[in-house]
């Protein structure tokens, strides 16, 4: 991801090519998630987009309440976790609905890495790391 497109290659990085991205505000943009070449998921400040045609069109899966940093992972097709502020959420359906599953008080979170479905790390403002076990 650039300031000016999402890119993506199909010959190990040799060559790169600009996807569609005209109905997406990328200055604000966070972080992509890629699970194949044609399913790839992007977050700027207020949505999560998924696209499934490898970057010819892009639907809008989420809508953010915080604005803020959203990071993304998907541990299969099917199942995936987005950090929202202080929000941590999960799907099991590709991103077709989301379940909140983490609410702090406070701090706002950053970075997540899951190993599998239901085991997972966050981590967030003032030193917070969180250990998702589901």
């Amino acid at each position: 991801m650039k300031a000016n497109g999402v890119y993506k290659t199909t010959n190990g990085g040799v060559d790169w090519q600009k996807a569609n991205t005209d109905t997406i505000n990328l200055l604000m943009g966070g972080a992509t998630f890629s699970l194949n070449s044609d399913t790839c998921y992007f977050t700027n400040n207020h949505s999560l987009y998924k696209t499934v045609d490898g970057g010819a069109s892009w639907t809008k899966s989420f809508n953010f309440t915080y604005e803020w940093y959203h990071d993304i992972d998907f541990v299969s097709a099917n199942v995936g976790y987005i950090s929202d502020g202080r929000f941590v959420f999960k799907t099991t359906d590709g991103g077709n609905t989301w379940e909140k599953v983490v609410a702090l008080a406070s701090y706002r979170l950053m970075e997540l890495h899951f190993t599998d479905a239901n085991h997972g790390w966050v981590s967030g403002e003032k030193g917070t790391v969180l250990k998702f076990t589901q």
